[in-house]
């Protein structure tokens, strides 16, 4: 029944699944019980009763769980009650947000099948989960409610998709009928009204605790994150680290500077993906004419961490802030030695990085924002977003013990990031006639894997493994790793 490497559209159910509903769901029923003198029923028994659509919830409120002759009217009030009632204690459910966020960025179509009525269903979407879901689906009088096949039929026409290319989420019976009636793959879920023992009867479901183990079965390509003006931003999310635990979605983020943002980019970083804290490493006289565009609430630490002597990214720094001319840099660059090599010297500042006294106080102080940071996003970022904070990357997956294969592959990601852009600028300098002016941008724009070589190189020299680097050179105890483990894994 499950397959999930042809997925292309993800669907949910609502009540117990992306929304705990059940307050404000036992609060109309007991209204409409009250109103003609029935017992109300308790939060537990309402929450048995839930999958099968307002009707059938009613139905089984009733005394005996029998339809009788006020069972019209009961309906009525609890209607009534419910339309100007049913987000007053209604909340999402712990991840469920970051991981629509991460299944959104990842190219998935989401959408929404609930037995709820439908208008109710698109303002809760609207009010706990606005701009992530492209279908909503619910209750109305011309269809067949779940587990009968017309949302799906509906889906899978907008869709232009069949079954076996559907991943559907709920937590009830009546959803894994749904889901086996329409051929979809299926994922129930033990945190909302149905508990795993509840669950146990449907063998070929795939029963998980929490939202963030749908992100771990899927085939998620890359983390990068898509914005109007961002183009190395990306999650940390889908990395593997300590014990095959996963790297919490929008808890860390990595890109180059803010100064470009958009409004809509702006929205989506502190508002949508929930930045509380944004690290910058640049230097006083890259900031200047290039300050990051935050907004009101957004806590900003300045952190340089290249030494005076890095003479590269000094010139590099001038050269970006336009106070260098294209043949002033390059002047600078070879007037001492016309065998100079922008990559090699690159790859030297990584060993400064992760060695010099400057650099380690400031990524000293950096871990610690990290570690302590208990909920929201930190980002983190240099002028690029390759170097500096590659490195900042690299201790934080040391810590989390990411396999250093995959640490390479994520440090390499600005690359494919970069390339559009990389290739309007070398079409641009294309036309400058110096021969090493090209290499010069390549050097300080591209990710190559000699720099992360030389890396990993300056910390193997002198430790046996990389925790113990983490530890002696940043005071880090096994207490302060379990802290930091326990905090972004999952």
């Amino acid at each position: 029944m499950n397959n999930y490497t042809n997925i292309k559209v993800i669907g949910f159910d609502l009540d117990g699944t992306i929304l705990n509903t059940l307050q404000d769901l036992t609060n109309a029923v007991n209204y409409g019980l009250e109103k003609f003198n029935y017992p109300k029923r308790t939060i537990m028994e309402i929450m048995s009763f839930i999958g099968n659509g307002v009707n059938k919830l009613i139905e089984r409120s009733l005394p005996n769980s029998i339809k009788n002759e006020n069972y019209d009217n009961v309906l009525k009030e609890f209607r009534n009650y419910y339309l100007n009632h049913y987000y007053d204690f209604t909340v999402p459910y712990d991840g469920v947000k970051e991981t629509l966020i991460r299944l959104k960025e990842a190219g998935f179509v989401l959408a929404l099948m609930t037995n709820k009525l439908e208008v109710v269903a698109k303002d809760l979407i609207e009010r706990f989960y606005p701009s992530l879901f492209d279908i909503v689906i619910g209750d109305d009088p011309i269809r067949n409610k779940k587990p009968a096949l017309d949302y799906a039929n509906i889906l899978f026409k907008k869709c232009h998709v069949t079954g076996n290319e559907v991943l559907y989420i709920g937590d009830t019976n009546v959803d894994y009928e749904f889901a086996k009636n329409a051929n979809m793959n299926l994922i129930l879920v033990d945190y909302g009204y149905r508990k795993q023992s509840d669950l146990k009867a449907f063998n070929e479901a795939k029963v998980i605790s929490h939202p963030y183990e749908i992100l771990s079965l899927l085939d998620l390509k890359g983390r990068k994150l898509h914005f109007s003006r961002l183009n190395n931003a990306r999650d940390f999310n889908n990395l593997k680290g300590f014990e095959g635990k996963m790297i919490k979605p929008f808890r860390i983020i990595r890109s180059e500077n803010l100064s470009h943002l958009t409004e809509e980019d702006q929205n989506k970083l502190f508002k949508q993906l929930n930045v509380k804290v944004v690290i910058d490493f640049r230097d006083k006289d890259e900031i200047i004419g290039r300050e990051d565009k935050l907004i009101e609430g957004v806590k900003y630490h300045n952190i340089p961490l290249l030494p005076d002597n890095d003479k590269l990214e000094a010139v590099a720094r001038k050269y970006q802030n336009g106070k260098l001319s294209y043949q002033d840099k390059l002047e600078l660059m070879y007037k001492q030695d016309p065998n100079f090599s922008p990559y090699t010297l690159m790859a030297e500042n990584y060993t400064t990085l992760l060695t010099h006294p400057y650099s380690i106080k400031g990524y000293k102080k950096f871990l610690d924002i990290v570690k302590n940071n208990k909920e929201g996003a930190i980002l983190f970022h240099c002028a690029g977003g390759k170097d500096r904070a590659g490195v900042a990357a690299l201790l934080i997956e040391l810590i989390l013990s990411v396999d250093i294969l995959d640490i390479k592959k994520d440090y390499l990601l600005t690359n494919s990031n970069y390339e559009p852009n990389l290739k309007y600028t070398l079409d641009k300098v294309d036309k400058i006639n110096h021969p090493h002016l090209i290499d010069i941008l390549k050097a300080t724009i591209l990710a190559y894997p000699l720099y992360f070589d030389y890396a990993i190189s300056a910390i193997e020299e002198k430790y046996k493994n990389h925790l113990d680097y983490i530890k002696n050179t940043f005071d880090y105890n096994d207490e302060d790793i379990e802290d930091f483990r326990k905090n972004y894994l999952f």
